[in-house]
């Protein structure tokens, strides 16, 4: 079950007598939602790097076949 931080904070739960501080519960709520949002934003910019890191290997591997057909060349 996929979670946003949007509906971790509008969650709301059913209230019974001597039952949890409604305050205390929401204040939680409030920081896993901002975790969820600060971890939501590390993946994203992580995939963005790997997109990178992964187009730089490319370049690298096409490099180093060039470098290596010149060499057999002049062999």
């Amino acid at each position: 079950m996929e979670l946003s931080p949007l509906e971790v904070t509008q969650r709301e739960f059913g209230k019974k007598f001597r039952g949890l501080d409604p305050e205390e519960v929401h204040t939680f709520l409030e920081q896993i939602a901002e975790e969820m949002t600060r971890l939501v934003q590390e993946n994203t910019e992580r995939a963005a790097q790997i997109q990178r890191l992964e187009a730089q290997v490319r370049a690298n591997q096409e490099r180093e076949d060039s470098l290596r057909n010149t060499l057999v060349t002049a062999q």
